[in-house]
């Protein structure tokens, strides 16, 4: 999908999702874009940076969002931004369509009018768009942690009325969709950094204030991501700990039960073979039987006492 909307006569804001081959060249043809930007623009795979291509006057920041549907799951996928000779190209998925819409907020308050399409890459004016997009998309994060930390809460309260492996289960999706989080935001953060160290790209003041606001929220939200990565980690390690050991002693219960259920039968099949055996013509075989096996089973229960055997 390619959706044009016009600013001014000479140019041009393109929203891109899932383009054809056609719509590939129709950027390359008409907006002077090359196809090895595009390239990297289209890969949901590809890693989040910023280059710039003096050659072909093309600015190129790639920037992994978090995905629109987080019941499936957080996860994070790439969203391009293009700046081009004569208009800027939003690149998004399926799960990122939502950027384009804070995109469009962002320029109706900063305002359209201030466009310039003779200024470099468009204009400051869609640097200004573009930086407070990705300051939106950078609070997200936050916004996921939280939820993360919110979900760990409400296991860990229902572990106090019953600890499963479920439970552990769900820790271990939470720590995975850390682990996206966190590999996504040490991405971003080095991207935003290297804008700074761009010397190509000429922000003005309010810019590069407006950029280290971007830095400090993108490493505030790494380190609140490592936090409860930690927390999860130690949780649920010690949770599993927990059921394992309860396992052990489970283990240990049903290895003595199985002991004290087998003396009965030694005892009742000694006396049931034909050999002489004493008190075995007696009218209180029965009853002695069953107190040879009581008896045994006392003496099991003592060296098992004895030797601590449940609290190893």
């Amino acid at each position: 999908m390619l959706k044009v909307t016009k600013k001014t006569d000479d140019f041009s804001w393109i929203q891109v999702s899932n383009p054809s081959t056609l719509e590939l060249q129709t950027l390359v043809k008409n907006y002077h874009a090359t196809s090895e930007s595009l390239s990297y623009a289209i890969d949901e795979n590809e890693r989040a940076r910023a280059e710039i291509d003096e050659e072909n006057n093309i600015f190129l920041i790639i920037f992994h969002a978090l995905c629109s549907n987080l019941n499936e799951g957080i996860q994070t996928e790439p969203a391009a931004f293009m700046f081009l000779p004569n208009a800027v190209v939003v690149f998004t998925h399926d799960e990122t369509h939502y950027v384009n819409k804070i995109m469009d907020r962002n320029a109706k308050i900063l305002g359209r009018k201030n466009i310039d399409s003779k200024a470099p890459f468009g204009g400051s004016i869609m640097i200004d768009v573009v930086f407070n997009t990705i300051y939106e998309l950078t609070m997200r994060f936050n916004d996921a942690v939280s939820r993360i930390n919110y979900d760990r809460q409400a296991i860990q309260a229902k572990f106090k009325t019953r600890l499963n492996h479920s439970g552990i289960q769900s820790m271990l999706q939470l720590e995975t969709s850390l682990i996206y989080l966190l590999t996504s935001l040490k991405s971003n953060t080095s991207l935003l950094n290297s804008m700074m160290r761009l010397p190509n790209l000429n922000l003005t003041k309010q810019q590069r204030t407006k950029l280290e606001e971007i830095i400090i929220e993108s490493e505030q939200s790494q380190e609140m991501a490592q936090l409860s990565s930690d927390i999860i980690e130690q949780v649920s390690k010690s949770y599993s700990d927990v059921l394992d050991n309860n396992l052990n002693n489970t283990m240990k219960f049903l290895t003595i039960l199985s002991i004290v259920l087998a003396v009965p039968n030694i005892v009742f099949g000694f006396y049931g073979q034909n050999v002489s055996l004493p008190f075995a013509n007696s009218t209180r075989s029965w009853e002695l039987t069953i107190l040879i096996s009581i008896g045994l089973i006392l003496i099991v229960y003592l060296i098992v006492n004895w030797s601590n055997f449940f609290k190893k």
